[in-house]
């Protein structure tokens, strides 16, 4: 059976009805992402994300639970009194984001009309989105200080979360932030429609040594059998059994589309969190020694890496600055 969105959104509103409804610490549940829009095109392996607003402590953080082999929920939960705020939601990069379009699946009351309602009246104002600027500005340049000053400190997975910020300050100056697997894509995507052409190789740089999509073909066998042995006692939600195809299937799309290099990036992270999680592995420790050297990520070539984002960030800051003029903000 071909799997449709409308079928995703029926799982959805199923999964929902049977877990969530008639709990009554659950004040809301959202589709939200990729699955969101009614017009998604459904990649080969895709994910169904559902945030769960709670009345008090949440569970967990988030669960994945498997649909099929290629496609699983990826639920986040949290407290209601993160989106109390909804004026103060109008500058977080992530939860404004989230509550301006979302799918309402379920509500114990009127919260989201209200939150919605507020969040959107000046959401476009310049000030608010220089502030989700700021907000994914603020966090890059933490890490990229903590790795300048304790050089002890930096490692491949958390300096590719100072590059992910990085990308999704320059993105929230136009739009919503960027998606996790296709940061790259969508990256180059925005900044070629909007003729910053020079921010791509300026970007890139701070993730890959290499340059030739060839190296993630010839490696992909070393990927997915790494992959696959991490799982087996996975600790994140990232290398997770049912997340091997969902990356695959994308790693695979990216290097046929009109930017194989963009294809690095779910490669290359992926691979931080399989290298550093799980290196006491004999078949993962031998062929991560073997990807870290190639895209670069020992702690030298990381430290040169960080001082590449240094040259990428203050691009953005000029930009920002720039734009913060034009609407006589300070």
């Amino acid at each position: 059976m071909k799997i449709t969105r409308d079928i995703l959104v029926d799982l959805s509103n199923e999964l929902v009805e049977k877990r969530f409804k008639k709990d009554s610490k659950v004040d809301a549940v959202f589709l939200v992402g990729s699955v969101r829009p009614e017009e998604a095109i459904l990649d080969q392996a895709c994910d169904v994300d559902l945030l769960i607003l709670h009345n008090g402590e949440i569970p967990r953080e988030r669960e994945l639970v498997k649909i099929s082999n290629e496609y699983h929920f990826d639920l986040f939960f949290e407290e209601t009194a993160h989106y109390s705020n909804p004026k103060e939601l109008r500058t977080d990069g992530w939860r404004g984001w989230a509550m301006w379009d979302p799918m309402l699946i379920h509500q114990n009351n009127r919260f989201f009309e209200y939150t919605q309602s507020v969040l959107r009246s000046q959401f476009d104002d310049p000030k608010n989105i220089i502030g989700r600027v700021k907000y994914f500005l603020q966090k890059a340049r933490g890490r990229w200080n903590t790795f300048e000053n304790y050089p002890e400190k930096i490692n491949p997975r958390e300096y590719l979360k100072a590059v992910f910020d990085a990308g999704n300050a320059f993105a929230c100056l136009n739009q919503h932030p960027f998606t996790k697997r296709r940061f790259l894509s969508e990256f180059y995507s925005l900044v070629t429609t909007l003729e910053q052409d020079d921010l791509v190789p300026m970007l890139f740089s701070c993730i890959s040594n290499s340059k030739q999509p060839d190296l993630i073909s010839s490696h992909m066998e070393e990927w997915e059998k790494s992959f696959a042995e991490a799982t087996k006692a996975y600790s994140t939600y990232t290398i997770h059994p049912n997340r091997l195809n969902y990356f695959k299937s994308s790693i695979n799309s990216q290097l046929k589309s009109d930017f194989p290099l963009s294809a690095f990036w779910p490669f290359a992270f992926t691979w931080a969190y399989i290298g550093e999680e799980h290196a006491e592995s004999k078949i993962i420790a031998s062929n991560w020694k073997k990807i870290s050297s190639e895209i670069g990520f020992d702690t030298p070539a990381l430290l040169k890496k960080n001082t590449l984002l240094d040259s990428y960030l203050e691009r953005v800051e000029e930009i920002v600055e720039q734009v913060s003029e034009d609407y006589g903000i300070e």
